[in-house]
Parts: structure tokens; C-alpha cells; sequence
């Protein structure tokens, strides 16, 4: 009996290590404590081994909470094509939850600035760099857009280039977070918001050029030549 439990420990301990190589930087794996003993069993034989056999549990770290910003505006209709002008960047992803299953018809509110740095707060005018889009029955989601400005000077340094997201679906808490470039020069500790979470490789990505049919997107009949894509996955809490 105790070799077998042996193997199955083993065993065990192979398989955890095959999980978390095929999970990504997002996910954890939790593994219950192993208590092992030996020695005479209740009827007085040798050998044998009581206690629990390691189980594990599959999960995914919840993507972090980040600045909403004061250019947030609520009513912004749902449009596939956040920034129109181009070169066009084509973002994508998967929302999941902390299980990593799929969460499917969660609303994703996008805004950013403009290629020159500038956000557009007029209610007349909401739609301006802002979309809205929902997950599919996968949990995927995509929408197109142009990369965004920075934008500070003087005293007020530049803020690394960013898309604001909220994310919200049924029975689970809005999440408000925000996606970053990698390679930029204002991430982590020089960026001007000191509270703001630039500095978590989670939060960013790096475009890549198209492949295959991610080279035109299709809204409405109008087809979109796009120049790079970001993929970002999303966990919610």
C-alpha cells in the first residue's frame, strides 16, 4: 500500500510540473499538503501508510485593478472600432474566470487617447476613441483600434502609452484595469502615476505583426487593414 501511494505521489508531482508549463504566466496551481505516516497500522500490521493522497486544483491569477482616470464616460455604444484613422492595431484576448473558464458575454468598455495624446471627455461627443464589445460563447473578444499617444510634459512626465478597460459580467465585481505596451520608456518607476500599475509584466503585451486572416478585419462590411495585434487575456475575480 505504501508503494503504491508512493507512486501515485510521484506521479502526481509530474503531472503538476507538465500543468504549470502549459498554463502561462497567469496561472497558479494550488496543491493540498501531503500528511504521510508509518508504522503499525489499527490492527497491529506493519507498513502502513495513512494520510491524503496530493490533489490539485487548476487556477488563474485575477488580472490587477488599475486607475479608472477621469476620462471614463458610461453609455458609450457598442462599436468593434474604438480609434478609426489607422495604422490600425487589432487587440484580442480571452476573459476567464478564476477557474480559467471562459466567461462568455462579459462587457468590455475600451477608451484611450488619441495617436497624439489627446482624450475627448465632451458627452456630445462620447464615442470618440471609446467601444464597447462582448465576449463570445468562448469568452473571446477583439476589437480594433490605433496605438494611443502619450501624453505629460514638464513636471508631469509622460505617461506610458495605455488603453483603459472595464470589464464587468454577470455576478462578478467590475474590474477596472488598465493594458500597457512593453518596451516603452515610461513603464514602472518612470511613470508619473505612482499608483498605477505599469510595472506588472501582467498588465502588458507586445504587439506582434498579423498572421493569416488577423491582416483584414471586417466590421460592418468595412474591412480594416491591420498592422499589429496585441493579445491580452483577462481574469476576473
Amino acid at each position: 500500500m505504501f508503494a503504491l501511494l508512493s507512486f501515485l505521489l510521484i506521479a502526481g508531482s509530474f503531472r503538476l510540473q507538465d500543468v504549470s508549463a502549459q498554463t502561462g504566466s497567469n496561472t497558479t496551481v494550488a496543491v493540498t499538503t501531503v500528511a504521510m505516516t508509518t508504522g503499525p497500522g489499527r490492527q497491529g500490521g506493519g507498513g502502513q501508510a495513512e494520510g491524503t493522497v496530493s490533489t490539485e486544483v487548476l487556477g488563474c491569477t485575477p488580472t490587477p485593478r488599475d486607475v479608472q482616470g477621469p476620462y471614463y464616460l458610461p453609455g458609450v455604444k457598442h462599436q468593434h472600432v474604438v480609434c478609426r484613422g489607422g495604422p490600425y492595431l487589432l487587440v484580442t484576448g480571452t476573459v476567464r474566470d478564476t477557474r480559467c473558464s471562459p466567461v462568455a458575454k462579459a462587457t468590455l468598455e475600451v477608451w484611450q487617447a488619441d495617436p497624439t495624446g489627446c482624450y475627448k471627455i465632451n458627452p456630445q461627443r462620447p464615442n470618440f476613441c471609446r467601444g464597447k464589445v462582448r465576449t463570445d460563447a468562448r469568452g473571446r473578444y477583439s476589437f480594433l483600434t490605433v496605438m494611443p499617444g502619450q501624453y505629460g510634459s514638464g513636471w508631469w512626465h509622460a505617461r506610458p502609452v495605455h488603453v483603459h478597460f472595464r470589464v464587468s459580467a454577470r455576478r462578478r465585481r467590475p474590474l477596472v484595469t488598465q493594458l500597457y505596451f512593453s518596451g516603452n520608456a515610461s513603464l514602472g518607476e518612470r511613470d508619473p502615476c505612482k499608483f498605477c500599475g505599469s510595472d506588472n509584466p501582467s498588465q502588458l503585451t507586445t504587439p506582434r505583426p498579423p498572421s493569416g486572416a488577423e491582416e483584414n478585419y471586417t466590421v460592418g462590411g468595412t474591412r480594416y487593414r491591420v498592422r499589429e495585434v496585441a493579445e491580452w487575456d483577462i481574469v476576473l475575480n
